[in-house]
């Protein structure tokens, strides 16, 4: 699938990174990516109107139905912040994206399955000073939390 990525010149470095490894063309399109027009994107297609699909900035305020209507080609939104535009490449085609809804909103659950399975796995690569019916205690393991004092001063 071949994929659009219009973004700015100062998150060019970012986007172009995590696209590596994808069929994806990272074009800057001014000096920040949520300032993106339907009339750029328009341009953009009308030179190559080869992409399977169009990622825009989950910043962008403007409406691209009638560009997608035109062309044909699917546009959805990207995440608001460049940084995340790397878990979201990995999902397009297995998930839907949305035309309105930047994809960190979709995002939220999946990155917080992954933050759990990265902790387990920190976890299990620690060693403890000891064990208490199976949980690691102490050493290199993170902190547990045993009891709340209320009102402590």
């Amino acid at each position: 699938m071949r994929i659009l990525l219009p973004t700015g010149k100062v998150t060019y470095t970012i986007v172009q990174e995590a696209a590596k490894g994808f069929d994806a063309d990272v074009v800057v399109t001014g000096e920040l990516a949520s300032f993106l027009t339907p009339g750029q994107v328009r341009s953009l297609l009308s030179s190559d109107a080869s992409y399977d699909l169009v990622l825009v900035s989950g910043m962008c305020t403007a409406s691209f139905a009638d560009v997608e209507q035109e062309t044909g080609i699917p546009i959805y939104r990207g995440p608001r912040h460049a940084a995340d535009i790397g878990l979201v490449l990995p999902l397009i085609g297995k998930i839907e994206l949305s035309r309105d809804i930047p994809a960190d909103e979709f995002l939220s659950g999946e990155r917080r399955k992954e933050a759990l399975a990265r902790i387990s796995r920190k976890e299990a690569e620690r060693a403890p000073t000891f064990a208490l019916r199976g949980v690691k205690i102490g050493g290199g393991t993170r902190i547990k939390v045993l009891a709340e004092i209320m009102d402590a001063h």
